[in-house]
C-alpha cells in the first residue's frame, strides 16, 4: 500500500503499481530478491516500504522506459493503465534470471487450448497464453453485459467465426476456448473504451470472490478510472486485505481512505480493471508462510516439491528467511502478516495499529 506522489501526471503508474503489488504472492516474492542487482532494488524496496511513508516512482518509471524504449507522457496525453502493468511486469522479468523469472512469470500465466471445428467436425486446435484478460462488455450483438459473470460466460462460450479449414473447403468454424493452466494472480481489464478512445460508463457487478473454471480467486486490487476517454482523466486503485478484507483507496500521496462495503461495492462497478489472487493451498496458509531465501541451494527442490504439492503439505512452505522491513528476523520475534501484505514483528506491531 504505497503513498506515491505524482510530479508529472503519471497516476497510471501510481495505481498500477499498487494494484499489481496488492496480491500477496507478488509482494511477497519482489520482497524476497536477493540484495544482487541495482535495479530490482527498486522494485524490491517498493514492496518493503513502511507503512504511511510518502515516495514516488521517479526511478522506477526511468527504469521501465529505458527498458521498452517508450516515452511515457509523450505529449502530455494520460497513458493507459493497463500499458504500464504490462511494461512494468515485462521489465521485472527481464531483469530476473533463472527459477526466479520463471517463478514470476508464473503467477501471471493463463494458458488456454483454444479448439476450432468445420461444419465437417475437422478440428485444429492451438496454445494460447495470456499475462491479463482483456473482457469486452458488450456481446457479438452489441448487448451491454452488465455484470462479471455474464462478461465471462460471453468471452468463454462457443461462436461461430470466418476461418478456413485447411482439410476442407468450410470457410467457417466454431470456436471454443478452454482454460489449462490457471494463474495464482489474475489481472481483470474492462475494454472500457472504444476505438475512438471514448468510455464505456456501464457499472459492473462484482463480487470480492470470482470462480473461475475450477479455480477460486479472492479480490485483491482494483483500478478506477474517472474521466470521459481514454487519454483524459485521473486513475486510484484500491487494496483489499487478504486476510480480512477490509478496502483501501489509494490516491496518490493522500492518506489511504479505509472504505465502507458499500462503498467498496460501487468502486469495483466502476472499476477499469481487477486483480485476483488465487485462493488454492498454497495460498490459503499465506498468513503463516514465510518467504524462502531466491539464493538458497535448496530453492530448486523446494520449487519443485511445492508443484507436486499435496494436500496437508504445509511443511513444504516451511522457509529460512523472511524479509521483515529489510532485515533478518530475531527468532524470538513473532511473525504476522498485516493488513497490507507485509510481514511485521510483534515489536513493530504497535506502529501498524496507529497507521491502521
Amino acid at each position: 500500500m504505497l503513498r506515491l506522489e505524482n510530479p508529472d501526471n503519471v497516476c497510471y503508474a501510481n495505481a498500477g503499481t499498487n494494484a499489481l503489488l496488492s496480491s500477496p504472492f507478488v509482494t511477497r516474492f519482489l520482497s524476497s530478491l536477493p540484495n544482487n542487482n541495482v535495479q530490482l532494488n527498486t522494485v524490491r524496496k517498493l514492496a518493503r516500504i513502511q507503512p504511511n511513508q510518502i515516495t514516488n516512482l521517479t526511478e522506477l518509471w526511468g527504469i521501465v522506459a529505458q527498458n521498452t524504449n517508450k516515452d511515457f507522457n509523450q505529449d502530455n496525453r494520460q497513458q493507459d493503465v493497463c500499458e504500464w502493468i504490462e511494461d512494468l511486469q515485462n521489465t521485472i522479468e527481464t531483469k530476473l534470471k533463472g527459477d526466479l523469472q520463471k517463478d514470476f512469470s508464473d503467477f501471471f500465466q493463463m494458458e488456454s487450448t483454444i479448439t476450432y471445428k468445420c461444419y465437417r467436425n475437422h478440428k485444429s486446435q492451438i496454445k494460447e497464453v495470456n499475462q491479463m484478460l482483456r473482457l469486452p462488455l458488450m456481446d457479438e450483438k452489441e448487448n451491454h453485459l452488465n455484470s462479471i459473470d455474464a462478461i465471462l460466460q460471453d468471452y468463454f462460450q462457443e461462436q461461430r467465426i470466418e476461418r478456413n479449414c485447411h482439410t476442407c473447403d468450410s470457410v467457417s468454424a466454431l470456436k471454443s476456448q478452454k482454460i489449462t493452466t490457471y494463474p495464482q494472480v489474475l489481472v481483470l481489464q474492462y475494454k472500457r473504451f472504444t476505438r475512438e478512445e471514448y468510455k464505456i460508463a456501464d457499472q459492473i457487478i462484482c463480487g470480492t470472490w470470482l470462480k473461475l473454471g475450477t479455480a477460486s480467486y479472492k479480490l485483491t486490487g482494483i483500478v478506477v478510472h474517472v474521466g470521459s476517454s481514454m487519454r483524459v482523466g485521473h486513475y486510484y486503485a484500491i487494496t483489499c486485505c487478504w486476510e480480512t478484507g477490509k478496502a483501501y483507496k489509494l490516491n496518490d500521496a493522500q492518506f489511504p481512505k479505509t472504505l465502507q462495503d458499500n462503498e467498496l461495492d460501487e468502486e469495483i462497478k466502476n472499476a477499469y480493471m481487477l486483480v485476483f489472487s488465487k485462493t488454492n493451498e498454497e495460498a490459503d496458509v499465506l498468513s503463516d508462510m514465510t518467504i524462502e531465501d531466491p539464493t538458497s541451494p535448496a530453492r530448486k527442490k523446494n520449487r519443485q516439491e511445492k508443484e507436486s504439492m499435496q494436500s496437508g503439505d504445509e511443511d513444504l512452505l516451511t522457509p529460512e528467511y523472511v524479509p521483515v522491513r529489510g532485515r533478518q528476523r530475531d527468532p524470538d520475534e513473532s511473525t504476522s502478516i498485516n493488513e497490507i501484505g507485509y510481514a511485521i514483528t510483534s515489536q513493530e506491531s504497535n506502529f501498524i495499529e496507529l497507521v491502521k
